[in-house]
């Protein structure tokens, strides 16, 4: 008989998702809005605008980490690395997005944003490998509603 996942260990398993709905959120509703205003009251519709569109430039990352993470033979897994990493790599570029805000440093903060980005969408995609990886096949539509 094949396992069943209890909601708790589904939630459990796709709990990033959550706080990346947040963090997403908040960047394009709260966030860019007031630093692109920062950067330039009068350009600061294009700002927005450029920002989002390099948030969704970083998006490509996904369909190669995917790749990339199917074929690992890392000791801790084929999802694990990529979102320990990920995770640190987000940190960094949170952190340094911070710096580039109040130094006033525009470009460190676009880099960092990009890191930043970049980060996320690795770590997402492996979210998405994890549905396959470990979840049965009767809960998928369930998981993948979750995540």
């Amino acid at each position: 008989e094949e396992r069943t996942l209890s909601r708790s260990q589904l939630v459990q398993l796709f709990l990033f998702s959550f706080g990346n709905g947040i963090l997403l959120s908040s960047y394009f509703i709260v966030t860019l809005p007031i630093e692109s205003k920062r950067i330039s009251k009068e350009k600061s519709a294009a700002i927005l605008g450029g920002f989002i569109f390099v948030a969704g430039v970083t998006q490509l990352v996904n369909p190669v980490v995917g790749l990339l993470s199917d074929r690992c033979l890392h000791r801790w897994g084929r999802r694990r690395p990529f979102i320990f990493y990920g995770a640190l790599a987000g940190l960094v570029g949170l952190f340094f997005q911070l710096v580039g805000r109040y130094a006033e440093w525009w470009m460190l903060y676009l880099l960092a944003f990009i890191v930043s980005m970049l980060a996320l969408n690795v770590i997402y995609s492996c979210m998405n490998g994890l549905i396959a990886d470990l979840v049965p096949e009767k809960q998928i539509g369930q998981a993948n509603g979750m995540i």
